[in-house]
């Protein structure tokens, strides 16, 4: 899997899951592994005038086909069993740069498991830092304020907080959809539910203005939540109806809604909704 940070996984939409699979395998007899796959790990090692190759796989693979290449040309071609203990380590003189050489390993219908070409060695640039975050009021757009404010809600920031980017937006636009529905998420997730509620509202005015089925239902959702911590059940179930319209709310909405309708004591109508 690849992953920026840890903080990343902040944002997980309501039920929403990521999955990734680890594979452990006693590659030991490999050495120091150049390519890998869940069927084969490759291990290409040249000295003055000759290659090393060793091929380990993580299953039987008979009559599989090792073929080393240097600039296209074979200088090693070998029929054999590989197997987690029928590891293929052997030597072959070269006389070309390591770069120009390609280790493919190939199973008995000539489907080619993994191949590896040696790359230069190269010291890559130092990546520059992350600039810090200019002060709100220096921010020239809205958009730019909240994707700060979002940046520092994710990471954690250890120095900044997102409210005052939030803010300066919404004193720029009150009525921001998006913005609204970020401060009324922090918000909600402070605990602070009345607060919450205001700016989703003030989100869903400006989103349902002209079309009242808005292209993105997440402010529902928040809402309904604000209201439901706040013992407003019924005003909630009605929150919670209006997001299952989008397809990414439709899990969160009908959730919610089996939940009240299970405290009401609804269970055929509660079924229904889960």
């Amino acid at each position: 899997m690849f992953c920026d940070n840890q903080p990343d996984f902040t944002w997980l939409k309501p039920f929403e899951e990521k999955t990734f699979t680890q594979y452990f395998m006693p590659y030991k007899a490999a050495g120091y592994v150049k390519n890998a796959s869940t069927e084969v790990v490759l291990n290409l090692e040249c000295e003055a005038d000759t290659a090393k190759l060793t091929v380990y796989a993580t299953g039987v693979y008979k009559d599989a086909r090792v073929v080393l290449t240097a600039n296209g040309r074979p200088v090693y071609d070998k029929v054999t069993t590989i197997s987690p203990v029928d590891v293929l380590s052997d030597s072959v003189a070269i006389d070309v740069p390591e770069t120009a050489l390609v280790l493919a390993v190939y199973d008995a219908s000539g489907r080619k498991l993994l191949d590896y070409a040696p790359q230069p060695k190269q010291i890559d640039r130092i990546p520059d830092p992350a600039p810090a975050a200019k002060l709100p009021e220096e921010i020239l757009t809205n958009e730019e304020l909240y994707l700060t404010g979002l940046h520092i809600e994710q990471y954690r920031h250890a120095t900044y907080l997102p409210d005052p980017y939030y803010l300066e937006a919404l004193k720029r636009d009150p009525g921001d959809i998006r913005v609204n529905n970020a401060y009324g998420t922090l918000l909600l997730r402070r605990g602070l539910f009345a607060e919450a509620e205001a700016h989703f509202r003030t989100a869903i005015a400006r989103m349902t203005e002209r079309n009242p089925n808005p292209y993105d239902s997440e402010a529902y959702v928040n809402l309904g939540l604000a209201l439901l911590y706040q013992g407003r059940d019924d005003e909630a179930y009605d929150a919670f109806y209006k997001a299952t319209w989008t397809a990414a709310e439709q899990e969160t909405g009908f959730y919610y809604l089996a939940a009240i309708d299970c405290r009401r004591g609804d269970d055929r109508l509660a079924l229904e909704h889960i």
